[in-house]
């Protein structure tokens, strides 16, 4: 398999000599002249390895391997000492600063091909490695993330539930839940941790405990924020941010509960109307500084009522020409299809999402949880914490 080279050198015999043997053997060679010019080349074209002359002008082949290998991007970058200088001393002090291999000028061309193609063959196996650890590490961090999700939606008197998750590549830290807290209030929450991998899910894994302790000394919806706020500021400084609505349904007299911490705005068809509102901002997002007041806000709701709650994996959905799915989309078939169950409703916006991304890539997870105020009875659930 063909592989970036960078020749630095700066004689112009060794760069013609060199380069055309690297290229004979089926390679993309990009030259430098001196270190300074191999670090910036480096950078910006990251090949699979640096052959390196060591006196040079501007900065010599010991400043530039040492430059290289104290930089995250390029530490990984075998570099090979091509050089006259040649004595036991030079060597190892070469190897000491982070040279991988060292080869005295001049070169014998059989033992140049050689040792390129073992450290060719090194980097394809480190990369094999690589591989093999991020997809055990994804596969490990998926696993905690569906962990958060519950295995099923909520069965209330005069209300329906229905919730969405589709994954993309990336592990994200998307997150929602519903939690029982008495016979007559639900609370359902929405949340998504910015980054990806094991370290979102492990995050959002610690607020979600986080959230079922605080439920358990009390439900006031600003007062579990106010909490959860300061928990992540405290106990998560690895968070950056967290975006979060967190409602309470009360489910006898039919009000809806919540604030919004910078999250995506949930929206609220009302069936008397027709018109569908959002669920606006009533504070920061959590972690970015304790002791942070948020609004509550109480909302009636009716027999008919449709409430959307998502991540922004599914509005900023794009297809093939860029363009997002966009929350008009979901407001259009909210007014549209009001008329449908929520579970109905769920899988007729997971088709609208899929058939607009159509085969363009997943960008990031989407989530989303649907609740219709339907007026009939169905089993009432006991307690879950």
């Amino acid at each position: 398999m063909a592989k970036t080279i960078l020749l630095v050198d700066d004689e112009e015999d060794t760069l013609y000599t060199c380069g055309y043997l690297l290229e004979a053997m089926g390679h993309r060679v990009v030259t430098a002249q001196n270190g300074q010019e191999a670090v910036e080349k480096a950078r910006e074209v990251h090949p699979d390895l640096v052959l390196m002359d060591v006196m040079m002008p501007v900065m010599d082949g010991y400043q530039a391997t040492e430059t290289l290998k104290k930089d995250e991007g390029t530490r990984a970058i075998p570099i090979i000492l091509l050089t006259a200088k040649r004595s036991t001393e030079d060597i190892v002090h070469g190897l000491q600063i982070g040279a991988d291999d060292y080869i005295p000028k001049p070169f014998d061309q059989a033992e140049l091909q050689a040792r390129l193609g073992a450290w060719i063959r090194f980097g394809e196996l480190q990369q094999q490695l690589l591989r093999a650890r991020l997809d055990e590490e994804l596969a490990i961090a998926r696993q905690i993330q569906l962990s958060l999700l519950p295995d099923e939606v909520p069965r209330v008197q005069g209300f329906e539930f229905a919730a969405c998750y589709i994954p993309c590549e990336q592990v994200g830290g998307d997150y929602y839940d519903f939690l029982r807290l008495d016979e007559g209030h639900l609370a359902v929450v929405v949340a998504d941790v910015e980054g990806h991998g094991i370290g979102a899910a492990m995050l959002m894994s610690s607020v979600s405990t986080a959230l079922r302790t605080e439920i358990r000394h009390g439900f006031s919806v600003n007062k579990i924020a106010y909490d959860l706020n300061n928990f992540v500021c405290e106990e998560l400084s690895e968070l950056t941010s967290m975006p979060l609505v967190y409602s309470v349904i009360n489910i006898p007299i039919r009000t809806l509960s919540y604030v919004n911490a910078g999250h995506e705005f949930p929206l609220h068809y009302h069936a008397r109307s027709g018109e569908v509102t959002e669920m606006e901002s009533t504070g920061m997002v959590l972690g970015i500084a304790e002791d942070m007041d948020y609004n509550e806000v109480h909302v009636p709701l009716e027999e008919g009522d449709l409430l959307v709650y998502f991540t922004d994996g599914l509005t900023d959905q794009v297809n093939p020409q860029e363009e997002f799915f966009g929350k008009e989309r979901v407001q259009a078939l909210m007014r549209e299809r009001h008329d449908l169950s929520a579970q109905e409703f769920s899988t007729t916006l997971e088709g609208a999402v899929t058939t607009h991304r159509a085969d363009a890539v997943q960008n990031d997870d989407i989530a989303f949880v649907v609740v219709k105020v339907t007026g009939r009875e169905s089993q009432v659930p006991g307690p879950q914490t």
